[in-house]
């Protein structure tokens, strides 16, 4: 229109109060407010090189942190990778072959931890675990000879929980000797 006119020059904050409407007090809240909480989400940067080494420092050992608990699950990763084609009740010898376990570390393991005892001549879980559904214990009568027995076998349920407990034993013995797990 050719006609000089008066240009302001607002700060966001007072431009964003104008542009929402009606209450002035009611726009000022709102707009500081949302400030507030956009302020709240940015990233703060670090301001000097102490600050950025300390971030630098604290990534590193979360990333530790992650790579370790990775390390830990990782036999539990192979586990189900092998069991899923498992079903139904295993023996002591399918479990530790399943687990890559030495079947004489495994069986003092068990017993250290609590799991299996001996029983004569037969190992046994403890009644804790049968009553957690880790095994079932089955009775039987040997057609060769008529000699009863029972046989303990591992649910799938227990070696999914076996293999999670025998995964950490085998990684705190790596972590101990010093190996990567």
């Amino acid at each position: 229109m050719n006609r000089q006119q008066t240009e302001f020059h607002l700060p966001r904050e007072l431009t964003d109060t104008l542009l929402t409407g009606y209450s002035a007090a009611l726009r000022l809240a709102v707009v500081r407010r949302w400030h507030e909480l956009e302020a709240q989400q940015a990233p703060k940067l670090p301001q000097t090189m102490a600050q950025a080494l300390r971030l630098a420092a604290e990534q590193a050992e979360q990333i530790e942190a992650q790579q370790e608990q990775l390390a830990l699950a990782a036999p539990k990763v192979e586990y189900v990778d092998r069991y899923v084609a498992a079903n139904g009740s295993m023996g002591f010898r399918q479990v530790a072959k399943l687990l890559q376990a030495n079947e004489h570390e495994f069986r003092a393991w068990m017993q250290d931890e609590k799991v299996m005892y001996r029983l004569g001549n037969e190992w046994t879980a403890y009644q804790n675990h049968i009553e957690a559904g880790r095994f079932v214990v089955r009775a039987g009568v040997a057609s060769a000879n008529d000699h009863a027995f029972n046989t303990t076998k591992f649910t799938p349920k227990g070696v999914e929980w076996v293999a999670g407990l025998w995964g950490k034993h085998k990684a705190a013995l790596a972590l101990d000797s010093g190996v990567q797990a």
